[in-house]
């Protein structure tokens, strides 16, 4: 469901370098959150050895060194070159970048009946900018019932005809788009989670953006409850933790359960679709959701 994979050198990686960990999104799913979740920390982050710069810092540096080397492998000097840039003198063991658009801009979610056409060989770029380094990349997937009506938002100069007639919901399969991104770096490990479950899921995703042996921050995860809660308990968890810092992920995870309880507030159902159409959407991404675990080099979170 992409283009295919570009020609490419043998990859190369240094056990003993620094880990480039790419969260790439996708669009209409974190809505940043993620993001901001790594700016509050970047403090906390630096003292365990993480660089996190902010979207807005890295995304020209990145850019101009996928525009300089044409997606080509980068030489040593560039390469070096561009973790300092990315992290200041500091040559942390690990790098997180994280933007919704690592994969390509919104305008190119759909084309013809493809999905993400130009991910493959951008994520392949970005792989080629550090190849003396460790890679991995990780992604969130959503239910096209919810996915494609907020991508098509997001859309300029397209109708809403035409972009709905690119593929059916029903047919979006997230297992053909992961596989097609991991034939581009097939030697780069991903973690993928449903966006739907990050409320609960959030320590195993930061985790697998920060390392298994870092401990999460809780700082600013409130925010992963927001498209759960109504507004209005939104805002009192953000008191609430405000007033008594969780001491730990897990004691954060008990809170924000607890608030689900009092204060949850399902998504709205797209008004595209009638109730009928919406569960065959979602029974379909659900069946869908245990193959893309079983692709090579994907640890699916579930």
């Amino acid at each position: 469901m992409t283009a295919a994979r570009p020609d490419a050198r043998p990859e190369r990686s240094d056990a003993a370098g620094t880990e480039i960990v790419f969260h790439l999104g996708v669009h209409c799913t974190d809505a940043g959150r993620i993001a901001g979740y790594l700016s509050d920390n970047a403090a906390i982050l630096a003292e365990a050895g993480i660089a996190a710069p902010p979207p807005e810092s890295f995304r020209p540096i990145v850019n101009e060194a996928i525009q300089e080397l044409r997606g080509g492998i980068a030489p040593a000097a560039r390469e070096a070159a561009l973790i300092e840039q990315l992290a200041g003198d500091a040559s942390p063991p690990r790098i997180v970048l994280s933007h919704e658009s690592l994969m390509g801009p919104a305008s190119r979610i759909l084309e013809g009946e493809s999905v993400y056409p130009v991910a493959g060989p951008r994520i392949h770029a970005l792989r080629n900018l550090f190849p003396r380094h460790r890679v991995s990349f990780a992604l969130a997937v959503r239910n096209p019932a919810h996915f494609l009506p907020a991508a098509f938002a997001r859309q300029k100069d397209v109708t809403e005809e035409e972009f709905f007639a690119r593929i059916a919901a029903d047919r979006l399969r997230w297992s053909e788009v992961v596989a097609a991104l991991r034939d581009h770096v097939p030697q780069a490990p991903f973690t993928v989670w449903r966006h739907e479950a990050l409320p609960d899921l959030w320590p195993a995703a930061i985790a697998a953006l920060l390392g298994a042996d870092v401990d999460v921050p809780v700082q600013g995860a409130a925010r992963f409850q927001d498209e759960v809660l109504s507004e209005s308990g939104a805002a009192r968890l953000r008191d609430y933790v405000a007033a008594q810092p969780p001491g730990d992920a897990v004691q954060a995870a008990r809170v924000f359960r607890a608030f689900r309880g009092w204060f949850g507030a399902p998504p709205p159902a797209p008004a595209r679709w009638d109730n009928e159409a919406c569960a065959v959407i979602a029974a379909a991404y659900e069946a869908d959701a245990p193959r893309i675990g079983q692709i090579r080099g994907v640890h699916f979170l579930g």
